[in-house]
């Protein structure tokens, strides 16, 4: 019987490690940067990302502004990622895509900001994202939706709102990304779940309140949810 018990007990440990200590460790020690990206030099999506490539083209057709591709600033092994920048045709959200690798993990995203009148923000995501803690962010998660199908549960929350949203300028595309990241960051701030390392305010981390509550947010469930019956659709780009 006590071997049983230790086993069980075992399990629970090794469960606990690697759910919430890790993510905890993680989330405590990571930078979280407002200035990530870079201007990159290539003049089309890279095709090694079916992903990016399929998003990028489906963008384009929707009449987006493109506003350039982009890299993180310090590009490596571990960095082997890439972004592509829109605005959408009645200027009204940025779209971000990303795609290719962190650490030899496949990066396939794509996230759509509108900033209201007011100072807070609309974001929807096509995957599961670590959410606001800063009540700056309003998040909308349509898991594996194309770009149309995700633009178009956007601009129904901005409708359904009733704010005026923020045009956006697609020369400053980067720079009104970097502001909405900063905005939310500084948010998380003001409520204790982050704390700023840089005296520009373009570094953050997560304090021991907001790393536990990075952890403890992989057994929400409401998006999940939400969410149940799209885990079986394709992402774009794939066959």
């Amino acid at each position: 019987m006590s071997f049983w018990i230790s086993l069980i007990l075992g399990a629970v440990v090794l469960f606990f490690f690697a759910v919430i200590a890790i993510p905890f460790c993680v989330s405590l020690i990571e930078k979280q940067r407002v200035k990530f990206l870079a201007k990159s030099d290539l003049s089309q999506a890279p095709s090694s990302s079916a992903y990016f490539a399929a998003v990028n083209r489906m963008v384009a057709e929707m009449d987006f502004q493109g506003c350039g591709f982009y890299a993180h600033p310090e590009r490596s092994r571990i960095y082997a990622d890439y972004a592509a920048l829109w605005v959408a045709p009645d200027a009204d959200a940025l779209l971000l895509v990303r795609g290719g690798k962190i650490a030899k993990i496949n990066v396939r995203r794509t996230l759509l900001i509108s900033e209201f009148d007011d100072g807070t923000f609309l974001q929807s995501h096509d995957e599961f994202d670590c959410p606001d803690f800063g009540n700056t962010v309003l998040e909308n998660i349509l898991l594996k939706a194309n770009p149309r199908e995700l633009y178009d549960s956007h601009k129904q929350l901005l409708l359904d709102s009733g704010k005026t949203s923020r045009r956006i300028n697609a020369d400053e595309a980067l720079e009104f990304l970097e502001h909405s990241l900063q905005s939310r960051f500084r948010g998380m701030a003001r409520t204790g779940f982050m704390k700023s390392i840089d005296s520009g305010e373009t570094l953050f981390r997560y304090t021991v309140r907001g790393a536990w509550k990075v952890a403890w947010n992989i057994f929400q469930t409401e998006s999940a949810e939400k969410n149940r019956d799209r885990l079986s659709l394709k992402r774009p780009g794939e066959k």
